[in-house]
């Protein structure tokens, strides 16, 4: 469902309590989420049915936590979180890398 999608994209990079790993690769983050993207992209997004126009609609995790208690167990620790929220996040330390990329490196001689 888009529901699990949702979930199981938000739960990677994460610990067992539900919250950030900040010693998680960053870039393995990123390609794990991309598959479940694409798959939400693939069976949902770009589906023109009305049933997976109803589930992307009723999405309890897209813009706001609206999680179930299935929800919590399946993926404990993670309430008050959602969609819209993590790829802020993630815009957020992107943004941060690129300003990285674009300092000057210190100069070694040989």
């Amino acid at each position: 469902s888009m529901d699990f999608i949702t979930s199981s994209f938000l739960w990677v990079g994460r610990k067992p309590d539900g919250s950030r790993d900040t010693e998680v690769d960053i870039d393995g983050v990123h390609a794990v989420r991309l598959a479940w993207m694409k798959l939400m992209m693939n069976v949902y997004l770009s589906n023109l049915d009305y049933a997976s126009g109803k589930q992307v609609l009723e999405g309890r995790r897209i813009w706001t936590d609206d999680s179930s208690e299935l929800d919590q167990e399946l993926f404990p620790g993670m309430i008050g979180v959602c969609l819209m929220e993590e790829l802020r996040h993630d815009l957020a330390l992107l943004s941060e890398r690129l300003r990285q990329q674009d300092r000057p490196r210190p100069e070694v001689g040989f």
